[in-house]
């Protein structure tokens, strides 16, 4: 018998992307399935957070988690900022609106996670328009899962 001995690794995949992706697009889903009686800032929330997913799925083709979590957070802005050049498909206006919204939705204010009593007596019109915050949301989604579908 010969002495050949095959030893089997352990191998890594980083499923990581895959997973961002999918809750990316389920975040996505459940803002369109929410219809609340009045005004939410969940539903800010919500597209926040599919675009940051979204955002994270195209950094891991190239950085690990850990890299990703301490680097980015949940700093919108940086995030988009970071991308690669062919990643960035948002237009200048649309850029602009991520700014804006970066700002409110990161861990240091966190708008759309606590109602803010400034906000509130403001009638929330420091948020940004929900329908073209929404069109970035769902422009950082599809863009991710044609990328992924594309990318193996």
């Amino acid at each position: 018998m010969p002495d050949n001995v095959v030893k089997a690794e352990t191998g890594h995949q980083n499923i990581s992307g895959v997973a961002f992706r999918m809750s990316a697009r389920d975040c996505l889903s459940c803002f369109e399935a929410y219809d609340p009686p009045e005004f939410s800032p969940v539903k800010y929330f919500l597209l926040c957070r599919a675009i940051e997913l979204a955002l994270k799925v195209l950094h891991l083709d190239n950085n690990d988690r850990k890299f990703v979590k301490d680097k980015l957070g949940h700093n919108l802005t940086k995030s988009y900022e970071g991308l690669e050049e062919d990643h960035k498909v948002l237009s200048s206006q649309e850029l602009e609106l991520l700014k804006k919204t970066s700002d409110l939705y990161e861990s240091r204010i966190k708008a759309f996670e606590y109602i803010q009593p400034i906000h509130a007596a403001r009638g929330y019109t420091d948020f940004p328009d929900l329908a073209r915050l929404y069109g970035i949301a769902k422009k950082m989604v599809e863009y991710v899962e044609r990328f992924q579908k594309e990318n193996p």
